[in-house]
């Protein structure tokens, strides 16, 4: 995991033009996603293999998770 603060990680991605960060749970906050989702960045979050902490990422405003045991079809990211 990157040790580089929010802000710092929202300026890399802005500058390198990058379009999808990846980040372990611990990372994820709505206002890191935001931040992310304002410079154009997909965001994921692994490894999740709750529902309910899936839904709660989703609402949050992550795009999507990498999951060991959630199948697509028990659970669709709109």
């Amino acid at each position: 995991m990157s040790k580089d603060n929010n802000q710092q990680v929202i300026d890399f991605v802005k500058d390198e033009k990058i379009r999808v960060v990846t980040m372990p749970e611990g990372r994820n906050s709505s206002e890191f996603v935001q931040g992310l989702r304002d410079v154009g960045a997909y965001t994921f979050v692994h490894t999740i293999n709750d529902f309910n902490l899936a839904k709660k990422h989703a609402e949050n405003g992550t795009y999507g998770f990498y999951s060991d045991l959630l199948l697509p079809e028990e659970f669709r990211i709109k």
